[in-house]
């Protein structure tokens, strides 16, 4: 990793906060000019390309794509308009999904892919009888992309889809047909084959879908009044999803060899919700609420779980004054890349490295192989 000093600037905003020795580094995405907050939305496998969007107070605007070299590229060109928040990223970080629309609280946009490397831009379309789409994520080499149908402004009636170039776009359908009536794909398996999401109507379940299987509802926590639940993302090879679930829906859970098991919430939080994970599942993200107190937590073997921003005090890695994590929203294969977004007087996307364990960190993170991850935000 390139040392601190040495890091791009960014629209004139990129703060870096590094140990050459360690290599650790918190980095701001930056702003483009007239917006005035930028989410990280997921991360590639290897750490290397983030993808995310801006905003305003008019809502979402540019995606863009992230790279510690060439600092944050908005996606702006021919067929882009000016909603084009970039929702997921590809395991291999060539391709970027989210949606396409001519302003940024316009309805119908469009699910897109985008080549990176050759500046395809490939609208998905919708389905007869829809009249949007929305794109939330794609497996390892981009060749499947899943997200959402929708009719209207109204969530009622969205449907989960699964894009292939051969097969074109394909409704998932529901967990209890008849009497759900929405549902949300947010995560792919790196081959493409299962996708995990949201089946509702009065409640909600996750679910998982496989071309063999169909939908299928996954377990429920054990614990009174379980409630609704929701599968944000998942490893590579789908043997760990993680989302949100137990009582009131209230949880960041796990679901790992057909069981759904809570991760627990730092003292004083009361909810939380579990949006990513590192491939062998040593490293979880996600977002926990107390109030008015919301921020971005992590879930390791070692810690159980924690705020990041106290976890990565515990590694010596210091954020500026004044910056609340917010919420994780992706992490790489190996747990040592976390993304997500900020709050205060500016919300930025921020990008955090941190090193291989080494005797000198406190809190030592269990290595992992082979993934990345993103959720919707």
């Amino acid at each position: 990793m390139r040392p601190c000093g040495t890091t791009r600037l960014v629209a004139g905003l990129v703060a870096c906060v590094a140990s050459s020795a360690r290599g650790q580094s918190f980095q701001l995405v930056g702003l483009p000019q007239g917006y005035t907050g930028t989410l990280s939305a997921g991360v590639s496998a290897d750490g290397s390309v983030v993808a995310g969007w801006s905003t305003n107070s008019n809502g979402r605007g540019p995606g863009w794509s992230w790279t510690a070299d060439a600092g944050r590229i908005d996606l702006t060109g021919p067929g882009f308009q000016p909603n084009t928040g970039a929702l997921g990223i590809s395991g291999d970080g060539r391709y970027l999904v989210g949606r396409n629309g001519p302003s940024p609280s316009s309805q119908p946009a469009t699910a897109y892919r985008y080549d990176r490397e050759t500046g395809v831009l490939h609208q998905l379309g919708v389905l007869e009888s829809y009249t949007r789409s929305v794109a939330n994520d794609a497996s390892f080499d981009g060749s499947v992309v899943v997200g959402t149908l929708g009719r209207g402004s109204t969530i009622e009636g969205e449907q989960a889809f699964r894009w292939t170039p051969s097969g074109g776009m394909q409704p998932l359908g529901f967990t209890r047909p008849g009497e759900h009536f929405i549902s949300q794909a947010n995560a792919v398996s790196a081959d493409g084959n299962t996708v995990v999401g949201e089946s509702a109507g009065f409640g909600s379940e996750a679910f998982v879908w496989t071309s063999e299987l169909g939908m299928r509802a996954l377990p429920p926590v054990s614990m009174p009044n379980a409630g609704s639940s929701i599968a944000f993302g998942m490893n590579a090879d789908a043997s760990i999803i993680v989302g949100l679930g137990g009582t009131s829906g209230r949880h960041p859970i796990r679901w790992q060899d057909g069981l759904a098991s809570n991760l627990g919430l730092p003292t004083g939080f009361v909810r939380g919700s579990a949006r990513a994970t590192s491939d062998d599942g040593s490293v979880i993200v996600g977002q926990v609420v107390g109030g008015a107190n919301v921020q971005a937590a992590i879930w390791t073997p070692q810690t159980g779980p924690i705020v990041l921003s106290e976890y990565l005090g515990g590694i010596g890695v210091q954020l500026p004054p004044g910056l609340t994590l917010y919420n994780a929203t992706g992490v790489s294969a190996d747990g040592l890349t976390i993304v997500g977004y900020t709050t205060g007087t500016v919300g930025q996307g921020f990008v955090i490295t941190i090193p291989a364990p080494t005797s000198l960190i406190v809190f030592t993170l269990v290595p992992a192989f082979v993934f990345r991850r993103r959720s919707r935000s």
